[in-house]
């Protein structure tokens, strides 16, 4: 549980997570080998350990499952339809209740608050968060890295102060927004019109496998607990 807690509370960008989620059932089985070790049987813990811990797992990969499709929606570079739109609120709200019922006790993290909160109404005012994808925000670190030195240099709160705020403005421009997301998606190398439909196609079906299997993940989730569900399937 720690473990699970310390590594939901990092930050929602970068290779760890990224390899993380795509490795997820990898990691579980792993992770099941080394809890179930003779090791661990031979310390005197209770008998029904094994199926504690394949509880336990079970919730991870629960977790893991939901939040790689809110993390997939998160770094889409186009709009998301509103029927997408309606998917990631819902998962992004009850991944916040499915950690609150398997961890109890244990805080939210600050992160998890953000996309439990507030990703659900950004993605509705931009139709999407392609700008917070891993790929932008590394991307990003140049730039902002240099206007705070800039800002550094700037000895006059007032003046520093209406810097930030009108950066922040331009920023929040549905066209500066669409720009942005545009150049920092990255240029990508010609295919043939064959080879770009059957790739479509191919990561298309993977997409929808993915978000189908969230959604069950999350409506189990509403059965068990008596949540009404009001977003359909993914089709």
């Amino acid at each position: 549980r720690q473990l699970f807690r310390l590594y939901a509370s990092t930050a929602l960008v970068g290779n760890d997570i990224h390899n993380m989620l795509n490795n997820a059932d990898a990691v579980i089985n792993k992770t099941k080998v080394i809890f179930k070790n003779v090791e661990y049987q031979k310390a005197g813990i209770a008998a029904n350990i094994n199926n504690t811990i394949d509880i336990f797992l079970g919730n991870m990969r629960g977790l893991m499952i939901v939040f790689c499709v809110v993390y997939m929606f998160m770094a889409q570079t186009t709009r998301l339809t509103a029927h997408e739109i309606l998917i990631f609120e819902d998962l992004c709200v009850i991944y916040g209740k499915m950690w609150r019922r398997y961890f109890p006790g244990c805080n939210v993290p600050p992160k998890m608050h953000q996309v439990e909160s507030h990703f659900p109404d950004d993605m509705k005012k931009y139709g999407c968060l392609g700008i917070r994808s891993e790929t932008a925000v590394e991307k990003m670190h140049q730039t902002v890295n240099q206007s705070n030195r800039m800002l550094c240099a700037v000895r006059n709160y007032e003046v520093k102060n209406n810097s930030m705020l009108k950066t922040r403005e331009a920023n929040e421009m549905p066209e500066v927004q669409e720009i942005t997301v545009a150049t920092l998606s990255g240029v990508k190398r010609p295919r043939s019109p064959e080879k770009v439909l059957a790739k479509t196609t191919l990561v298309a079906n993977a997409r929808k496998a993915k978000i189908l299997e969230a959604q069950a993940v999350a409506n189990a989730f509403k059965v068990l607990y008596g949540i009404p569900n009001t977003v359909a399937l993914y089709v």
